[in-house]
């Protein structure tokens, strides 16, 4: 399976609830995964986004923007899929191969938080978003969500360029 993590480019380590005593007696951040497992975590607003094959052997990395919603990013791999339907605006179905996995969705037709509540709803660990070809060539901007559901959001939520998701969605045909 191709795998995704993400690279932490500027943490910002002040909430001290998300932390947990190491051995080493150090302060790590950590939250619980879809499948009820500690894993560690982080906060950004840019990072990057490293592809790997299921011998953990990088195949790209893409520069992401954060959302101004959701959780932590995870540290650790996650699996990517591709859901249905695939701009997460409504329901999604399959429930068993999201589970625990980042959730590559198309900008456009709903809010990015109805994304996110989507794919939060059906036991995803993340949301990535593929931006618009309008706005290629450039980072994605922030992307924010609808006042009344924001608080709902506990999945981090990525974008990536327009240009990154097709290699991506390349590289999962491919696999």
């Amino acid at each position: 399976p191709t795998i995704a993590s993400l690279g932490n480019l500027t943490n910002r380590g002040n909430d001290k609830s998300l932390y947990s005593k190491s051995r080493t007696g150090t302060l790590e951040p950590v939250s619980t995964n879809a499948n009820g497992i500690k894993e560690p975590v982080f906060y950004a607003k840019r990072g990057i986004l490293k592809v790997v094959d299921a011998e953990k052997q990088e195949l790209r990395s893409f520069d992401f923007t954060t959302g101004l919603f959701g959780g932590a990013l995870w540290c650790k791999e996650h699996e990517i899929h591709i859901p249905n339907p695939s701009d997460a605006c409504e329901e999604l179905s399959g429930e068993e191969r999201l589970r625990n996995k980042y959730v590559l969705v198309n900008r456009g037709r709903c809010f990015f938080s109805t994304k996110a509540i989507h794919a939060q709803y059906a036991g995803a660990a993340g949301l990535i978003v593929i931006d618009s070809k309008e706005n290629e060539g450039n980072l994605p901007k922030r992307m924010p969500s609808a006042e009344s559901d924001r608080h709902l959001i506990k999945i981090p939520a990525i974008m990536i360029s327009h240009a990154s998701g097709k290699s991506i969605i390349s590289l999962l045909t491919n696999a």
